[in-house]
């Protein structure tokens, strides 16, 4: 019922459209559907209903820039496409930051790593130096 109301909602925007930015209740809809609220509630958020009747019918109805904007972007499918590429954006952005966050705690690790291999160098070049002294000593004491 719902898709049923945003595509006669939408016929109507686009008949609106291609007709000046107004249309006639009678111009479009030879019999009242079943789902006329829902089409005026959708209608009433992309234009102004004139002449609202007891039985939901209308005189005319006027497209705003909204509607007009509405339409020109895809209408009901293009306004899914664009959430739906929206989400999916949410989706991407959200897998970067955790990315980014796991790319910090490997760089954090790595530079860890890196700080005890240097203190491992400059305690072997301090053991080296040590032993040189020592066996230049022992070299020189024993002659």
């Amino acid at each position: 019922m719902e898709r049923e109301a945003e595509e006669i909602a939408e016929g109507i925007l686009k008949s609106a459209i291609n007709n000046g930015g107004e249309i006639l209740f009678g111009n479009y809809f030879k019999e009242i559907p079943g789902c006329i609220k829902s089409v005026n509630l959708i209608l009433s958020m992309y234009g102004t209903i004139h002449s609202k009747m007891m039985n939901d019918t209308w005189t005319y109805f006027k497209i705003s820039q909204a509607g007009i904007e509405f339409i020109e972007s895809g209408g009901f499918a293009g306004k899914k496409e664009r959430e739906d590429y929206k989400r999916e954006m949410e989706s991407l952005n959200r897998e970067l930051a955790r990315l980014n966050m796991e790319s910090l705690e490997y760089k954090k690790k790595i530079r860890h790593q890196e700080s005890i291999i240097r203190m491992h160098k400059y305690i072997q070049t301090l053991s080296w130096f040590v032993s040189i002294v020592l066996a230049v000593l022992l070299f020189f004491l024993k002659k």
